[in-house]
């Protein structure tokens, strides 16, 4: 499935001539959609470039990235700041329940690993990386923060990662 980011516009009768006018936003997949619960203005979102065949399956590439956007959806950012350098492919995103600035994140590179940002998004620390982050991304990229220890969180897998 493949689910485009779009900003809806609301123009006048006689331009839209009775149809909906939406702009493109993010022009590729996205994997995860995030929002605050105490800010529902920002959204966070990784989109992810892979293609699957029978014969081959491709993970990666220039259109995989973490966006975040402060007015609904109608700019995005792109977040950079500690993410691994270069093409990465799935990345799954989770964020706090009881602390929406702390946001963690599995992202599938050359050196698969998990990822803690304290300060909502802007910047990355490394968590370190086991089996159940780095096996299977396109099956097992699932993140689930406890809901009351901002820190902590689950990785359902092969076999189920505790990362605090």
């Amino acid at each position: 499935m493949i689910l485009r980011i779009v900003a809806y516009t609301r123009l006048p009768t006689a331009e839209r001539r009775g149809r909906r006018c939406y702009t493109s936003i993010l022009r590729t997949g996205v994997a995860e959609v995030l929002v605050d619960p105490q800010t529902p203005s920002t959204i966070y979102a990784s989109t992810w470039e892979f293609r699957r065949k029978p014969y081959e399956f491709a993970s990666g590439g220039k259109g995989s990235a973490v966006y975040k956007s402060t007015d609904g959806g109608k700019t995005w950012n792109k977040i950079i700041s500690g993410l691994p350098t270069g093409d990465f492919g799935r990345v799954a995103l989770a964020l706090a329940p009881s602390e929406p600035k702390n946001l963690f994140a599995i992202v599938e590179s050359k050196k698969t690993n998990l990822y803690l940002s304290t300060d909502g998004g802007q910047n990355w620390q490394e968590q370190g990386s086991n089996n159940n982050v780095e096996g299977r991304p396109f099956y097992f990229s699932v993140i689930a923060v406890d809901p009351t220890k901002s820190e902590t969180c689950l990785s359902p897998g092969l076999v189920a990662f505790y990362q605090r």
